[in-house]
């Protein structure tokens, strides 16, 4: 976070919140060399946040001014690896270039609308890279044959967490 706080710097702000006291955000803030972003606590347990503890599990994003939530909650990189950090910062530039995109690394998505291979379109990819600046397509890795592939925004549909949480476990018993 420290990086993202001197790389954005002046243009979005970061913050680390502890959920266990003052002590374990006093270790994590000097663990972690957090120099640059602004490093607090929750003090009451009544005033958690409703998503949980995040860090590990993924980023809440605001929007600058008027702080609305722009993601609840970023892929996790338990899951997804530095492809977390990318998607993190993918929304960023994204949202500070006013060039937003739907689509970012680290997301999982349904593809649709897809002429050349209609085979593919209902299976779930991981986005693993922003869009190319010349043909505009996002790297994408399905999931069930790992395979890469090359798609466009408009045949992509982000997954909610319940969907993503639905594809891991299966189809229910019958």
């Amino acid at each position: 976070m420290d990086a993202w706080s001197l790389k954005y710097q002046g243009r979005a702000n970061f913050v680390c919140v502890g959920c266990d006291g003052p002590d374990l955000s006093t270790a994590m803030g000097t663990r972690m060399r957090l120099n640059n972003c602004v490093n607090g606590y929750i003090f009451n347990k009544r005033d958690m946040p409703r998503w949980g503890q995040l860090g590990c599990s993924g980023f809440i994003i605001l929007a600058a001014g008027d702080q609305q939530v722009i993601t609840p909650k970023t892929s996790a990189f338990l899951e997804v690896e530095e492809r977390a950090f990318r998607q993190v910062e993918s929304i960023l530039d994204a949202e500070l270039s006013g060039l937003q995109s739907s689509v970012h690394p680290g997301d999982f998505v349904r593809l649709t609308g897809l002429v050349n291979a209609p085979e593919l379109n209902d299976t779930t990819a991981l986005v693993m890279s922003s869009a190319d600046r010349q043909t505009g397509r996002f790297k994408v890795q399905l999931t069930d044959s790992q395979r890469e592939i090359g798609l466009k925004e408009k045949n992509m549909v982000v997954l909610t967490q319940a969907e993503i949480d639905a594809a891991r476990d299966g189809p229910a018993p019958s």
